[in-house]
């Protein structure tokens, strides 16, 4: 007899969701508003723009 390979799909669910939860805790580790916006730096270490008036 021969093997047929059949997969399940938990090991892809199990993969899927531990990526999503890596990934949603990479967002909130960088604390980003929304989790659309890529950013390479946290928004709270970014410099506030300079001032208008000297």
């Amino acid at each position: 007899m021969r093997w047929t390979p059949r997969r399940s799909p938990r090991p892809l669910l199990f993969v899927l969701a531990l990526l999503l939860l890596i990934y949603a805790a990479w967002g909130l580790y960088h604390n980003y508003p929304d989790f659309s916006t890529l950013r390479s730096e946290p928004a709270s270490l970014r410099l506030p723009p300079p001032a208008a008036n000297p």
